[in-house]
């Protein structure tokens, strides 16, 4: 739908987005609405105060389809990713952020991060494998690397099968699913 379309069911939109039973209504009715507005300014403003309507939006962000609209809101995602509370803004930060354009090089490093201090891995190797490889910082991989395996590791036999650990070990694992190949003579 084009902004002029949704500008004109604001109002419906804004109801999805506060009262839909299912996150992803309430996700689709902020997308709607940013799209109409051609602006995060007051869906930001209105949900910022409840972290669970936070959370909504946030992860409304990957449902934009203006790249312009998504890379506007890198400053007010991106210090959600230090955020230690509550848990679920977080998480919501460091899915939208992958979708947030311009900022590449400097949302793998963050990512990078955070996985290696051991925050949210789920998420975080989620949207490290949203980031372009020609925007992965090469001196990070090696201690990414390493902190995948040390994840994985620990990671308890009956839930490697589960999307976190198999999301892990593709990213692990090389060209399909993320990290470049080993160089010769670097065995691990």
């Amino acid at each position: 739908a084009k902004p002029g379309d949704l500008a004109a069911r604001a109002t419906s939109l804004q109801k999805l987005a506060d009262e839909a039973e299912s996150p992803l209504g309430r996700q689709i009715g902020y997308a709607g609405i940013m799209t109409a507005e051609g602006s995060a300014e007051k869906s930001w403003q209105r949900a910022a105060p409840a972290p669970g309507k936070l959370a909504d939006l946030l992860l409304a962000v990957p449902l934009l389809r203006d790249a312009n609209l998504r890379a506007a809101l890198y400053s007010k995602v991106e210090p959600l990713l230090r955020q230690a509370d509550p848990v679920e803004v977080r998480r919501a930060a460091i899915t939208a952020i992958a979708a947030v354009p311009g900022h590449d090089a400097e949302t793998f490093k963050t990512l990078a991060a955070l996985f290696k201090a051991g925050t949210e891995p789920v998420a975080v190797v989620a949207s490290l494998r949203r980031i372009p490889r020609k925007a992965w910082a090469s001196d990070q991989i090696e201690t990414l690397l390493e902190s995948l395996m040390a994840f994985l590791q620990r990671v308890p036999v009956e839930q490697r099968t589960e999307p976190g650990g198999v999301g892990a070990f593709q990213f692990a694992s090389g060209p399909a699913g993320g990290l470049p190949p080993e160089k010769p003579g670097e065995a691990g």
